[in-house]
C-alpha cells in the first residue's frame, strides 16, 4: 500500500510533464508547417501548383533542416519544368498539361495522349468506312426531267395560226406526266386518238 501511495505521488507530474512536452511538439509543428507554407509560397514558380502535391511529410522531422527541405522544394520544382518541357512537345499537350497539372503524373499525362491518339485513331477508320459505303451505295437514279427552258414570247409566235400535227410519242405513265406538265407550262395542246 505504502509502495502505491508513493507511485502515485510520481503519477501527477509525469502527467503534467507529458502535456507539454506534447504542447510543446504541437507548437513546434505548427510553426515548422508555417515556415514551409511561407518558403514554399515565396520559391513557388508555379501559380497553379499547390503546396499538397508535393508536400512530403518528412518535412515535419525535427531532423529536417529548413535548408534541406529548400533543396528538396528546389528539386521538385526543377522536374516539374523538366516535365512541362516535355509535355509541351507532345500532340494534345493542351489536354496533357491540364492533366499533368492536377495530378504531377507523367505517365497519366502520357496516357491521356496515347487515350486521345487512338480515339482520333477510331474516329478516322470511321469516317474511312462511312466514306467507303457512301461509295459502295448505288447512285440514287437519276429522274428524266424534260428540261422547261425559259420562254421569251415571241410577237411572231403569238401572229402564226397554230394548226395541229401527227406524231407518235414513246412514254411510260411517269413519263406521261411529265410531258403533260411540260405542255401545259409551254402552252401547247395535244390530244390523244
Amino acid at each position: 500500500a505504502k509502495v502505491n501511495e508513493v507511485l502515485a505521488l510520481f503519477d501527477k507530474p509525469i502527467e503534467n510533464i507529458d502535456k507539454q512536452i506534447k504542447e510543446y511538439e504541437r507548437v513546434t509543428a505548427e510553426q515548422k508547417r508555417k515556415m514551409i507554407d511561407e518558403m514554399f509560397a515565396a520559391k513557388n514558380p508555379f501559380p497553379w501548383l499547390n503546396i499538397e502535391q508535393i508536400f512530403n511529410a518528412k518535412w515535419m522531422n525535427a531532423s529536417m533542416s529548413k535548408k534541406a527541405i529548400e533543396e528538396e522544394m528546389k528539386i521538385s520544382f526543377d522536374m516539374i519544368t523538366t516535365e512541362i518541357k516535355s509535355i509541351e512537345s507532345l500532340d494534345y499537350k493542351d489536354e496533357a498539361l491540364k492533366v499533368y497539372m492536377e495530378t504531377l503524373s507523367m505517365t497519366t499525362a502520357m496516357e491521356r495522349v496515347a487515350n486521345l491518339k487512338e480515339l482520333d485513331k477510331i474516329k478516322e477508320e470511321q469516317a474511312k468506312k462511312e466514306e467507303q459505303t457512301k461509295k459502295e451505295e448505288p447512285a440514287a437514279p437519276v429522274e428524266n426531267t424534260i428540261p422547261v427552258p425559259e420562254q421569251k414570247e415571241d410577237p411572231k409566235a403569238q401572229e402564226e395560226p397554230k394548226e395541229w400535227m401527227q406524231m407518235e410519242i414513246c412514254l411510260n405513265a411517269a413519263d406521261f406526266d411529265k410531258f403533260d406538265a411540260w405542255t401545259k407550262a409551254n402552252g401547247i395542246e395535244w390530244r390523244l386518238k
